[in-house]
C-alpha cells in the first residue's frame, strides 16, 4: 500500500481529503473557543513538532500543544497562545 499526501490522502484508488487545524479549548469549562487551519505547514514540519510514534506517521491522531510546541508553530501561524486560559492541540479531521 503507497501513502501519499497532496490535497489528500490516496490510497490505492481511493482519496480521503484531511484537514489539520490547531484547535484551542477554555480552562475554565473546556468548550472549544477557537480553530485555525493549519494546512499550509508541511507535514514534515509537524512530524518534526510533535514527534508523532511510527504507527501515527500522517498525524491523525490530536497532540498537545505547550509551550515548545507553540514556540515552534510561531512562524507558521499568527497565533497568541495564552496558556494560562486556554489548552491547545493539533487535530486532524476528514474534510
Amino acid at each position: 500500500m503507497r501513502w501519499q499526501q497532496r490535497k489528500g490522502l490516496e490510497i490505492g484508488l481511493f482519496t480521503m481529503k484531511i484537514q489539520r487545524m490547531v484547535s484551542w479549548f477554555r480552562l475554565d469549562t473546556e468548550a472549544l473557543a477557537g480553530e485555525l487551519v493549519v494546512d499550509h505547514i508541511p507535514l514534515d514540519t509537524l512530524r518534526s513538532i510533535f514527534t508523532p510514534p511510527p504507527t501515527d506517521e500522517l498525524l491523525y491522531n490530536p497532540y498537545d500543544i505547550q509551550q515548545r510546541e507553540a514556540l515552534l508553530l510561531a512562524p507558521w501561524i499568527d497565533l497568541r497562545f495564552e496558556f494560562a486560559a486556554y489548552s491547545y492541540q493539533l487535530d486532524c479531521f476528514q474534510a
